[in-house]
């Protein structure tokens, strides 16, 4: 007489059970490996406070609590520095938001070596993040030979005495930018002062690049509106 035993078929909850135990375990030694080679790679540089599962995102974190969330990030650099005395140089570790350790600058001779007295390499995203913009050969985008001969077409345009022609011109935008500060500051209202500053910018290049007054601080203009949607 044979017997026929039962035949054992894991259930659903079971296999996900499993699954979810293996994928978390991946991750977890994932996070490890990632947190212990960064931990190494700063050496004696300073860092922000530092946790071996989540980096450098709580001290991060930290510093929105009494700041805008749309904060710019060049300012929460600065801020995280001076928070936790890590003087012109630092490294900073948020990964998975950032998928690689980065190294913040807030001295200006250390970012003096980095980008004009040693030829390094461009951030290998930045042809994605203003490429679309700005064209793939930009002074932003290259380096070497090529930037220099990209700069040196910008030479005559920004010689001093060239720059010196178009003074009377940039005092006159300016002048109606601090018009335009003046009256939000009557208002007493904490307001962002992007738009108009953007502007300003946006004037004096014209004047400068395109020999034009787009007027873009005291009217609508079509050419600002699209580069801005451009941009944004």
């Amino acid at each position: 007489m044979e017997l026929e035993l039962p035949q054992y078929r894991p259930s659903a909850v079971v296999t996900g059970l499993v699954l979810l135990a293996t994928l978390s375990a991946a991750w977890l030694v994932r996070i490890y490996r990632y947190r212990a080679g960064y931990h190494y790679l700063h050496g004696s540089l300073k860092s922000p406070p530092f946790s071996m599962w989540f980096g450098s995102i709580p001290a991060v974190a930290s510093l929105y609590k009494n700041s805008p969330m749309d904060t710019h990030p060049m300012c929460t650099m600065t801020l995280l520095s001076r928070k936790h005395n890590l003087g012109g140089i630092y490294y900073l570790d948020t990964w998975p938001f950032c998928d690689m350790c980065q190294l913040c600058v807030t001295d200006p001779e250390v970012a003096a070596q980095a980008v004009q007295k040693h030829d390094l390499p461009k951030y290998h995203l930045y042809p994605q993040i203003v490429g679309h913009i700005t064209g793939r050969t930009s002074m932003l985008l290259t380096h070497g030979p090529e930037w220099k001969k990209v700069r040196s077409l910008f030479n005559p345009g920004f010689s001093a005495g060239h720059l010196n022609t178009l003074i009377p011109m940039i005092v006159d935008d300016v002048l109606i930018y601090h018009s335009a500060l003046s009256s939000l500051a009557e208002k007493g209202e904490v307001v962002q002062i992007e738009d108009p500053l953007t502007r300003l910018m946006i004037d004096i290049m014209a004047h400068i690049v395109l020999d034009h007054d787009l007027n873009s601080q005291t009217s609508e203009n079509e050419l600002v509106n699209a580069f801005r949607r451009a941009v944004d």
